[in-house]
């Protein structure tokens, strides 16, 4: 299924490219748990990525790891503050908690 041949082709070519669009198409198939890792790595490879911390912090969101959120859209904000998405998502997020 596409969610094993994300996972193939993220273990055979964990870069960047490669895991920012496995984490897209996971999250597009609704598997946002399958893409958390891969959004981790990403970071880890690209701290200044603010989209990759964006997207990190909207996934946790979306599994109920509000707390583990905030530190990513918080990331996110350092390196793009004015991204009216990242605040609203923050803004979200803290108001959940």
């Amino acid at each position: 299924d596409a969610i094993n041949s994300l996972k193939r082709s993220v273990a055979l070519c964990p870069e960047k490219d490669v895991l920012s669009i496995a984490s897209h198409m996971a999250i597009h198939l609704r598997r946002v748990d399958v893409s958390l890792p891969w959004l981790q790595q990403l970071t880890a490879l690209e701290p200044s990525d603010a989209a990759a911390w964006h997207n990190l912090g909207t996934a946790r969101c979306s599994v109920g790891q509000l707390r583990d959120s905030i530190p990513a859209f918080q990331r996110s904000l350092k390196i793009r503050p004015n991204s009216l998405s990242t605040i609203v998502q923050a803004i979200q997020a803290f108001r959940l908690i």
